[in-house]
C-alpha cells in the first residue's frame, strides 16, 4: 500500500473535522462519529485514536489487542518518522530535510562504512531512497528489531 493511499483518509478526515481557521473549535460530535464509524468499516485498521493538543477525543480498538498493549506498526513508522523529522526541523535541531544523515548519527555509525553511505540523506531515508539494504522480511527484519539503537 503507497504512503498516500494511507495518508489520504488520515488527510480527509482531519480536513472534514476542522474547518480551516478552526483549530481551537470543539469537534463537531456528529461528523466525529460518523467518521469513526465509516474508519470502523476499514478491514485492516485496529484502532482509533483522535486526539486534539494531547487530548484524546476518541479511543477505540476496532479489532485487536487492548491500546494499552504495544503492537508493531511497521509501515506506519515511516509516517510518525516523517512528522518527527517536520517538527526537528521546526524547533532548528535539523536544518533541513536534505541534510546528511551521518553527521546526525556521530559516534553511533557503524564503523568501516561506504563512503556512499556519506551522501544520504534525511530525506533519502524518508523517501526510502537510500540505496541501503532492506531491514525488513525473513532475513533482516529480526536483526533490526532487536538491535539495541
Amino acid at each position: 500500500m503507497s504512503r498516500l493511499a494511507f495518508l489520504a483518509p488520515l488527510l480527509i478526515v482531519s480536513l472534514w473535522l476542522v474547518p480551516a481557521g478552526a483549530a481551537d473549535a470543539p469537534f463537531d460530535s456528529e461528523k466525529l462519529a460518523q467518521t469513526v464509524e465509516r474508519a470502523s468499516a476499514l478491514p485492516r485498521l485496529h484502532a482509533l485514536i483522535v486526539a486534539r493538543d494531547g487530548k484524546p477525543a476518541v479511543e477505540k480498538v476496532v479489532r485487536g489487542p487492548n491500546l494499552d498493549r504495544p503492537v508493531n506498526i511497521k509501515s506506519a513508522s515511516k509516517t510518525i518518522i516523517d512528522a518527527l523529522v517536520g517538527i526537528a526541523i521546526e524547533k532548528g535541531v535539523i536544518k533541513a530535510a536534505n541534510e546528511k544523515m551521518l553527521p546526525l548519527l556521530k559516534s553511533r555509525a557503524p564503523a568501516k562504512l561506504d563512503p556512499k553511505v556519506g551522501a544520504i540523506t534525511l530525506d533519502h531515508l524518508m523517501s526510502m531512497r537510500s540505496g541501503l539494504e532492506r531491514t525488513s522480511g525473513r532475513q533482516n527484519y529480526g536483526r533490526w528489531v532487536m538491535s539495541p539503537n
